[in-house]
């Protein structure tokens, strides 16, 4: 059968009157909606493709920088392969391949600043590790940088004084005398750079010149003004000028401060569990009892160690939550079988009240390899056994030792061989106060004296130590005290 044009044409004038037009159009768009789906797919694919392609292969790498050795793209990226490759593995061949690359980018490149700079960082970490003693090399490079620049970067005498310190047989005085001489040298001459800081005050904070390093730290402050181990730092110099005390809880003002830099340095490392614990034992220090528990339970979280662990029950204990402490502890007690030997167990178990089970651990105590022989376990230890009335005395089983004046004071008040109110004139700071008083408290509590022993236990609790054993004791001999 033959059809002629005009049907053709007659044809198609019916398909358009009838919709042909509209069903060409709907054919048309789901063959777009297929072809985007296709699309779609294909990109998930490629996506895997990218999420699961590893760090270039190092074959590809060389073979790119040794056909095009005057392309500078592709002899930087092997430089930079070679590099990241150090910076992980701290290999030193690997140092060596990305500065012969480098060293062949400058060729092309020479003024590629940079390149420089990230050359002579290659040169400082070798030096600094003493992977490669060339301080010649180091120098010469941190000259090439612009004036303008060095200022903001490590000095070669920085890493000079990090290798002396690190690697030399010389005696520890004289190699903090050379290191500090060419640590202050390096800050003269880049004032705007981070390591001859923390070399200096590394080295003044081992001599315990604890002032020199806040005041070093505080210039550097200003120009790393959101440095954080600048902060830490300040903080523990602060906090070791505190211990420098014969009672570390006397200079408040110290531990002050350190709360301050602390809580500064944790705003900008939140997840660093250093700052987090000294901010916790700063504010016990403080007797700020409810900060250093909100504080303790965050650093558990962060890190569950037996360190973040003791600060959280030492805080339930501080603020009287007895429950709450010994529920944390027997939960954690086999996880940290190590953290509770028996007299670390029944010093809790006393400061909870809960006397007789810390009579069986400190009978436990005395056969263990933990049995030190110390003056304070002995003497808690009759406590205890005193108040349950048990018969047991420890002070007699274990060869108490005092290892100072005052302890061996103390022993002569338990003794009876002197009296009250000589030991409370012996005690010369709140440490010593809170020892004598609480002693004191306990024998008038022991001859129900109670209005007496109300009096020296109250004033025991008021010296504001709750890190103190002893706190803990006038505390819950207070409770005891018929009303």
């Amino acid at each position: 059968m033959i059809v002629s044009r005009h049907c053709v044409y007659f044809g198609l004038l019916i398909c358009v009157l009838s919709g042909c037009v509209h069903q060409t159009q709907d054919k048309q768009q789901a063959n777009q909606a297929v072809k985007d789906k296709l699309s779609a797919k294909l990109q998930e694919k490629l996506d895997q493709k990218t999420s699961q392609r590893t760090a270039p292969d190092e074959q590809a790498i060389t073979l790119a920088a040794s056909i095009g050795p005057t392309n500078p793209k592709a002899v930087s990226d092997a430089g930079d392969f070679y590099r990241n490759r150090f910076l992980a593995d701290k290999r030193s061949s690997d140092a060596n391949k990305a500065i012969e690359y480098y060293q062949q980018f400058l060729q092309l490149q020479p003024e590629h600043l940079n390149t420089q700079i990230v050359l002579y960082d290659l040169y400082y970490k070798l030096h600094f590790n003493n992977q490669v003693n060339d301080f010649e090399r180091l120098s010469t490079q941190y000259n090439r940088l612009p004036e303008q620049h060095r200022v903001y970067i490590n000095a070669p005498e920085t890493a000079e004084a990090y290798r002396i310190l690190i690697t030399n047989k010389k005696s520890k005085q004289e190699n903090y005398q050379q290191s500090k001489l060419l640590a202050v040298k390096g800050l003269q001459r880049a004032p705007r750079s981070s390591g001859a800081y923390i070399l200096l005050s590394n080295i003044l904070s081992d001599e315990k010149r604890y002032a020199a390093v806040i005041s070093l730290l505080e210039q550097g402050l200003k120009y790393f003004p959101n440095n954080a181990l600048f902060m830490e730092y300040i903080g523990n110099a602060h906090h070791d000028m505190a211990y420098q005390q014969s009672c570390e809880f006397e200079d408040q003002q110290s531990w002050q401060r350190a709360v301050t830099y602390y809580t500064q340095a944790k705003q900008t490392k939140p997840d660093n569990t250093d700052i987090r614990f000294n901010l916790v034992q700063s504010y016990f220090s403080l007797n700020q009892r409810q900060q250093a528990l909100d504080e303790a339970k965050q650093l558990y979280q962060l890190n569950s160690s037996k360190n973040s662990l003791i600060d959280v029950i030492e805080g339930y204990l501080a603020i009287g939550d007895f429950s709450t402490a010994y529920e944390f502890m027997e939960q954690k007690k086999q996880q940290y079988s190590s953290t509770f030997s028996p007299r670390v167990y029944a010093e809790y178990l006393m400061r909870m009240g809960k006397w007789e089970q810390a009579l069986t651990h400190y009978q436990q105590h005395t056969f263990s390899s933990d049995n030190t022989n110390n003056l304070y376990s002995s003497l808690q230890a009759t406590m205890v056994a005193q108040v349950v009335g048990s018969s047991w005395r420890p002070e007699t089983n274990l060869k108490a030792s005092a290892n100072n004046g005052w302890q061996k004071v103390l022993l002569n008040y338990w003794q009876g061989k002197i009296n009250s109110h000589t030991l409370l004139n012996t005690a010369k700071d709140r440490c010593e106060q809170l020892e004598a008083n609480t002693y004191i408290g306990y024998r008038y509590w022991q001859q129900q004296q109670y209005d007496e022993a109300k009096y020296y236990l109250t004033a025991a609790t008021n010296t504001g130590i709750p890190l103190f054993v002893e706190d803990a004791i006038a505390t819950q001999l207070l409770h005891s005290i018929p009303q």
